[in-house]
């Protein structure tokens, strides 16, 4: 392949045309390679099961996938003219900040954190997410941008667990609170009763007597009438 320019020039009285060739092999292959990686590329973006989204250092939506347009329920170009922050609620706004200062502008990227998203329908969507940093060639930090996972449904399992448990400890202090009580009457007819009542081990013979049996043994104490 070749690429042509051509002016018209005048010579001796002569009008004659001027032509250049240029051979642009090496050009075209690398247009076309260029072509493939980003048709890769996008073939990997719009397949993830989870978001994707960038954003440039002044926090601007630059570019996002289907997966987190269906999240947020903004399309590509609405995301485009808002930045992270005015869809994210504000009691997040402050512990984002310190996250993104103290391991992506330091590390270059995040450990997996929790936040939300304020969806366009008002809904709070609970997301994870990990945060890296993007350089240009000369490692300058030009934007960021995060994979996130929508854990709504994991919320929802969490807090029935959650719920399951506190049911379960609050049966646990009821029942614990019955055997007290039990205990207690046990007790109580055990230390006020006219019978004698005793108990017996074929091991190590008699264990405890009421003060009825201690005294229907005419014993000083308990302890006397066990030994």
């Amino acid at each position: 392949p070749i690429e042509l320019s051509a002016r018209v020039v005048s010579h001796g009285g002569k009008i004659r045309i001027l032509t250049i060739c240029r051979d642009i092999t090496e050009r075209r292959r690398t247009a076309q390679e260029l072509l493939k990686s980003k048709t890769r590329y996008q073939r990997l973006h719009e397949s993830m099961r989870d978001g994707f989204a960038a954003v440039s250092m002044q926090g601007k939506i630059t570019e996002s996938n289907t997966v987190f347009q269906e999240m947020t329920g903004y399309s590509r170009k609405e995301l485009q003219k808002l930045k992270y922050e005015d869809i994210t609620p504000k009691k997040w706004h402050s512990i984002e900040k310190n996250i993104l200062e103290t391991e992506v502008f330091t590390k270059g990227y995040s450990a997996v954190y929790e936040k939300e998203y304020l969806c366009k329908n008002g809904a709070i969507l609970p997301v994870e997410l990990r945060t890296c940093l993007i350089r240009d060639e000369k490692g300058a930090a030009k934007g960021m941008w995060a994979i996130i996972r929508d854990i709504s449904e994991r919320k929802k399992i969490e807090e029935k667990l959650k719920t399951a448990h506190d049911q379960l400890e609050q049966r646990v202090q009821e029942r614990t609170a019955q055997l007290k009580e039990s205990e207690a009457k046990y007790k109580r007819l055990y230390e006020t009763s006219a019978d004698a009542i005793m108990m017996f081990s074929w091991d190590a013979g008699f264990i405890s007597g009421n003060p009825s049996c201690v005294k229907l043994f005419d014993c000083k104490d308990e302890s006397e009438f066990i030994s």
